[in-house]
């Protein structure tokens, strides 16, 4: 199985593994029968919004939490929405370099 960018985070909803990349997020589908045989494919969740940090992910209830390149947002594996909407110029200091998205813990 293969996604089309560099994996920068693994969450999981109570349906299906994410896979988070810089610029976009994948759930992946697929099924195991009784002799541990299975396919998993990745189903594109946004081909736009991913996560900066893999410390950020945050798991509720019906879903996930994570930094992105402009914000923070919630995903339930099927759609993104984003969850903060004043933060723009204070946020893009907080992730302006690699080592500031690292310190983002959720």
């Amino acid at each position: 199985m293969e996604v089309k960018a560099a994996i920068t985070g693994l969450g999981a909803t109570e349906k299906f593994p994410i896979v988070f990349c810089r610029d976009r997020m994948y759930r992946i589908e697929g099924f195991v029968d009784e002799t541990g045989r299975g396919v998993f494919k990745p189903e594109e969740i946004s081909g736009e919004i991913g996560c900066v940090s893999h410390l950020s992910i945050v798991a509720a209830k019906d879903g996930l939490f994570f930094a992105s390149t402009d914000g923070i947002y919630f995903t339930d594996g099927y759609s993104v929405t984003r969850v903060t909407e004043e933060l723009s110029t204070t946020y893009q200091g907080l992730i302006s370099t690699t080592a500031k998205q690292l310190r983002i813990v959720g």
